[in-house]
């Protein structure tokens, strides 16, 4: 009975163990927060034939990010969608290719990657606007190491519960109970995700990405890929007096691939950039240094960065 019970047990961890280390090998989706490596991811995955492998990534600064993706065996498709979930672009990739991706919303986009069989694919993200990327903070640790060494604990793990269940002797016969569920054992990194999860909320980081200077010396921060500016804006830098001369919805500064654009609003008594009256000119460029002026009675001065 005691080698009955012994060969019994041994086939029972073998059959654990198998699929333990399979859901490791074919579960491998990514989450990388792009704002905290400084708008920058390089790394390689591995992608099963025949699975859609999901690989996340988070973004609350940058207004544009180009993804690079290398095949290394065959053609890959390639889907991303936004944080709402629909579809930005798809493309059978056979080669290095790199697509440019406009973040018109804030949080976590989803690339899905579906290989016809097994292969390996290096992924490259870049953050573009909002703050300048940073190279990466040094070589990533291989996809596979990371599984490699979650694999190997877990071993160790089920073959020292073998030896401790081995080496106790049969207690007498007692009904038969349901043994209870064995704890789940924790993963590694933060990266490795064991099963598909839907996408996490990221809150949006304000930050100053370009600024109005005030006669003064103030500042008027600019926060927003789309700010309009009005009287509210200036009620504490102009004599209330001439407030009337600055309507409600005056002008709009929006930073787009091309840069800083400014537009009037319709405004009664008109903007102008460097003298120049831009009302009814829709999107005038601005570069650092270009003063603006405001109704007539005010005069900023534009720049960028924080």
């Amino acid at each position: 009975m005691g080698i009955v019970r012994e060969k019994s047990i041994l086939m029972v961890l073998s059959l654990l163990l198998a699929l333990f280390t399979t859901h490791l090998v074919t579960a491998q989706a990514v989450v990388i927060d792009l704002d905290a490596r400084g708008g920058y991811y390089s790394g390689s995955i591995i992608t099963p034939a025949g699975v859609v492998l999901p690989l996340y990534f988070s973004v609350a600064r940058y207004s544009t990010v180009v993804l690079t993706v290398t095949p290394t065996v065959s053609i890959i498709e390639v889907t991303v969608r936004n944080p709402d979930g629909g579809i930005v672009k798809t493309l059978s990739i056979r080669e290095k290719t790199s697509i440019t991706l406009n973040i018109d919303i804030k949080g976590v986009w989803t690339i899905e990657l579906a290989s016809p069989e097994d292969q390996t694919v290096y992924i490259e993200i870049t953050g573009i606007g909002g703050t300048t990327p940073m190279p990466p903070p040094g070589p990533a640790i291989p996809l596979e190491y990371i599984i490699a060494i979650v694999g190997g604990g877990a071993i160790v793990i089920i073959a020292l519960v073998a030896i401790f269940i081995l080496r106790k002797p049969a207690p007498p016969p007692t009904p038969v109970k349901q043994p209870p569920t064995p704890p789940t054992t924790p993963g590694g990194e933060e990266t490795v995700v064991l099963e598909k999860k839907p996408p996490i909320t990221v809150k949006e980081t304000e930050i100053m990405i370009a600024a109005l200077e005030l006669p003064s010396g103030g500042v008027i921060p600019i926060t927003s890929p789309r700010q309009i500016f009005g009287r509210a804006d200036f009620e504490r830098h102009v004599d209330p007096s001439l407030l009337t001369y600055i309507s409600r919805r005056h002008f709009m500064i929006t930073l787009e691939p091309g840069g800083f654009f400014i537009e009037d609003l319709g405004s009664a008594n008109g903007t102008t950039v460097n003298d120049a009256d831009i009302r009814g000119k829709g999107k005038v460029q601005l570069k650092p240094g270009d003063i603006i002026g405001v109704g007539g009675i005010l005069k900023l001065k534009f720049r960028t960065g924080g």
